[in-house]
């Protein structure tokens, strides 16, 4: 999507809006409380922290997974590769063909997650993208 230009662009974004409504992101303040509560608590057993290895860079996975409903045991497996995404032009992160396996394994992610969400619906944004649009469409 972030590739894309309009008309394109923004009919996604009208997809993916759907699950950033008020309402929505207000049932994601517990979980990210959770969240930031872990992370600090995985920081005070170590003694010491990297503030952006260890709370600045998994946080924002870690929400995305809780949003998207990604199971618990899946986190790493989704929050790794986005560090290679991301950092996919640094090579102290990675190479470029580091950087595509790492989208391809998101996308493998991503479709497991659909097929689990297509057999049991939640209250999560990938639920919301598989619902159709007001004219049908999916």
């Amino acid at each position: 999507m972030l590739n894309m230009d309009p008309p394109r662009h923004t009919g996604h974004c009208g997809l993916v809006n759907r699950g950033f409504t008020p309402r929505m992101i207000g049932l994601l303040e517990e979980q990210i409380t959770r969240i930031c509560s872990s992370l600090l608590d995985d920081v005070a057993r170590q003694g010491e922290a990297d503030f952006v290895s260890d709370i600045a860079a998994p946080l924002p996975s870690h929400a995305i997974c809780e949003l998207v409903g990604a199971p618990l045991e899946d986190r790493d497996q989704i929050c790794e590769p986005s560090k290679r995404v991301i950092g996919i032009d640094d090579p102290e992160v990675g190479s470029l063909s580091d950087g595509i396996r790492a989208v391809a394994a998101m996308c493998a992610c991503a479709c497991e997650l659909a097929a689990c969400r297509r057999e049991q619906p939640a209250n999560d944004i990938v639920t919301k993208l598989l619902q159709p649009d007001d004219a049908g469409k999916r």
